[in-house]
């Protein structure tokens, strides 16, 4: 079971398209569909995060504070470019967790 979905988790990486979802609806739970939307989006995310390659985004921190999360980014370099590219998620992860992502 880990391996499907870990596969699902690639394959809706880009793009969690529900009618895909429906497919495959008969191998996973609900609780299956919210787990491979959250952890896709997290891939996403740290995707975004080292966008360039160079390795700007050393760590992160997190604060759950209400309806948000900030993402605090731990940097060695000027990083504003991944961090923009990033907050390109912020709709799929509202979608995913119920709150907005404010990464700084």
């Amino acid at each position: 079971m880990l391996f499907q979905i870990c596969g699902y988790i690639k394959l809706f990486f880009k793009d969690f398209n529900l009618k895909e979802w429906v497919r495959y609806s008969e191998l996973l739970t609900e609780e299956d569909l919210k787990a491979v939307q959250k952890l896709s989006v997290i891939l996403r995310l740290a995707e975004a995060l080292n966008i360039t390659g160079f390795g700007a985004v050393d760590d992160i921190s997190c604060d759950i504070l209400g309806d948000s999360v900030i993402i605090k980014t731990i940097v060695n370099r000027d990083a504003q470019f991944e961090i923009n590219y990033a907050k390109q998620i912020n709709t799929d992860f509202k979608k995913a967790f119920n709150k907005h992502a404010d990464i700084l």
